[in-house]
């Protein structure tokens, strides 16, 4: 969550507000756009469209606690506004996100012999890669719920989703991704 400080200066449109809130915010802009956009110089063009945004948009958001929540949906939607434009294909997921995947795992890759970490190394390639291959929404949705941790009813609301179809699409992506495990 952004300061006191920096909240009261987005309010009252001080010049800068928008520098501040980069200072603040920048960290978790480019991790989600990362996560999206899988490319450390297009999340750097998303994290400056996502400023911009801010800076004319911000009076927009009614209260402070509104404002994550919010630079977070800016964010996705300015992610896959990139992803529209480029209609590119899939790359390899970053080093980023295949870092996210692994502390997201529950075992304990460290205390395992060799052979169960090379299996495990490769079901997690497996499993970005199948996660790099899903349709840009639905990645996005899921780095949302399952690796950032982001609450269902924020996303819900995000996405502009039911609980039944936000519950359906998490899992016809997760079944996919255990598939992809599972073929390791």
């Amino acid at each position: 969550m952004i300061s006191e400080a920096t909240w009261m200066a987005l309010v009252e449109g001080a010049p800068d507000a928008v520098a501040r809130v980069d200072g603040e915010c920048r960290g978790k802009i480019l991790a989600i756009a990362r996560a999206i956009v899988r490319d450390e110089s297009e999340a750097e063009d998303v994290l400056q469209d996502v400023l911009l945004i801010v800076h004319l948009r911000a009076s927009t958001v009614r209260s402070r606690g509104q404002f994550e929540p919010w630079l977070k949906q800016v964010t996705r939607n300015a992610s896959l506004m990139l992803l529209r434009r480029r209609r590119r294909a899939p790359t390899p997921l970053s080093d980023d996100v295949v870092a996210a995947l692994r502390d997201a795992e529950t075992v304990e890759v460290g205390g395992l012999d060799a052979d169960r970490r090379l299996t495990t190394r490769r079901v997690l390639e497996r499993v970005g890669v199948r996660l790099a291959a899903l349709p840009p929404e639905h990645r996005a949705l899921f780095v949302a719920v399952d690796i950032d941790g982001d609450a269902r009813e924020d996303v819900e609301r995000e996405f502009g989703l039911s609980t039944p179809a936000l519950k359906s699409r998490l899992h016809r992506i997760r079944a996919s991704l255990r598939e992809a495990a599972l073929a390791a």
